[in-house]
């Protein structure tokens, strides 16, 4: 399904990325460079409502309050130490127990806004009053 925007897998609320692919922030398994817009194959099941971009990562939330980040880990942005970055992966950990409702990325950090009104910052949670 990788480079068919027609596939039938990706219809309304699926995840499109197109550029340029260093570092693996379009989520495609690879650092190639995609001239259109190309369904991302590793996430045809979640529908996604929200995207943010940093300058080597992608941050995206489902429908469901699930956070994906994919592209570049130097910084600890993708919030899962273990990921390499070129396929998406699911931001667990203190997350798993909060529905996301909102994320923003910078260059190099990410934030979320659960739905108990907190925001994440790495490790550190603080209360939004």
């Amino acid at each position: 399904m990788v480079g068919s925007s027609s596939s039938s897998n990706c219809s309304s609320g699926k995840l499109f990325m197109w550029g340029d692919g260093d570092k693996g922030r379009l989520g495609h398994g690879d650092r190639d460079a995609r001239l259109v817009p190309t369904c991302v194959a590793a996430l045809v099941e979640p529908n996604f409502c929200q995207v943010a971009c940093g300058q080597s990562l992608t941050v995206a939330l489902t429908t469901t309050g699930h956070v994906f980040t994919m592209g570049s880990s130097v910084f600890g942005q993708l919030g899962i130490p273990q990921a390499d970055g070129k396929l998406p992966s699911r931001v667990e950990g203190k997350l798993m127990k909060n529905f996301v409702e909102e994320i923003a990325c910078g260059a190099y950090h990410v934030a979320v806004l659960t739905s108990r009104t907190e925001v994440t910052l790495g490790e550190r949670v603080q209360m939004v009053d």
